[in-house]
């Protein structure tokens, strides 16, 4: 049976910073306030995310998956078209950030009720 994966995002609850990735099991990697997160000694220690953990704390986040139930491949494309969108690619969520938010959710409730 093929592993099911989730595209998600955290969006700092201070100064709108986005971060988006995936995983296959989101309850694991969302666990223990963030620590999955953290690199190991053998890893590049350059993890945006980690550092924001590290200064604001998980909980300073708020966590959405965008997109479920895909295969690892549809994972990897989805999170790049995420990271692609302007909004994303600053890593930012001013006023543009609220119009993308408001157009993806639009888009996701149009998406369920179909």
């Amino acid at each position: 049976m093929e592993r099911k994966y989730c595209v998600y995002v955290h969006i700092n609850k201070d100064n709108g910073k986005v971060y988006v990735g995936f995983t296959n099991d989101i309850l694991k990697r969302w666990s223990f306030n963030g620590i999955n997160y953290k690199p190991h000694k053998n890893q590049n220690q350059n993890r945006p995310f980690w550092n924001a953990i590290q200064k604001y704390g998980f909980d300073s986040f708020n966590h959405f998956v965008l997109e479920s139930d895909l295969t690892f491949e549809e994972a990897i494309e989805k999170e790049k078209y995420y990271i692609g969108m302007p909004t994303l690619a600053n890593l930012t969520f001013g006023a543009i950030g609220m119009v993308f938010m408001i157009l993806l959710l639009v888009e996701f409730m149009l998406w369920f009720t179909t």
